[in-house]
């Protein structure tokens, strides 16, 4: 048997057994729970759209990425004990990012998200698509991703320092630099 059948036969078992997915408490995971969604709505809403900024749906990679989706990928990370390798980070979070406005664009493409029932739209989409989305960009690295882990980011999802302070924290940042009509 030649060396590189031999590897093939040791090699691809070890692959399989670390390509199972993600720890199940991963998948448990529920940013639902407490209605987080809806605070973070009525947060971006006052913090946001209240201060006169004019989000677009278009504009998500600006004012989503930024302030939604960076702040929870990048925390959590750190959370759960991971070292945060920004071309990683970046390259997840931007897949996030661009699958999430792709989900939810639709028709709205350049209507402000502050007005009308825009924002609970989006709300809405958010609810439907943020936890396959982060998963399915989450899977390639469940090799290094223990139960442990899993664990913490479930607890950090679900608690209330992500919610009410670090989303809220970045929304306050993006009002900031936003620029009004």
């Amino acid at each position: 048997m030649s060396i590189q059948i031999i590897h093939m036969f040791i090699i691809l078992p070890y692959l399989v057994l670390i390509s199972n997915g993600l720890p199940e408490p991963c998948h448990l995971i529920d940013p639902f729970k407490n209605n987080n969604v809806e605070t973070v709505i009525n947060k971006f809403d006052y913090q946001v759209c209240q201060k006169g900024c004019t989000p677009t749906f278009s504009q998500f990679n600006k004012w989503g990425k930024e302030s939604l989706v960076d702040p929870i990928v990048n925390s959590m990370i750190e959370k759960m004990g991971l070292p945060i390798v920004p071309s990683i980070t970046h390259d997840i979070t931007n897949h996030i990012a661009n699958e999430i406005r792709d989900a939810c664009l639709g028709t709205m493409k350049e209507q402000n998200i502050c007005e009308g029932k825009m924002l609970d739209i989006f709300g809405q989409c958010l609810k439907e698509n943020i936890v396959p989305v982060t998963l399915s960009q989450v899977e390639p690295y469940s090799a290094f991703i223990t139960e442990e882990m899993c664990k913490k980011a479930k607890q950090y999802v679900e608690g209330e320092e992500l919610w009410t302070r670090v989303i809220p924290g970045a929304f306050d940042e993006y009002a900031a630099r936003c620029k009004i009509p």
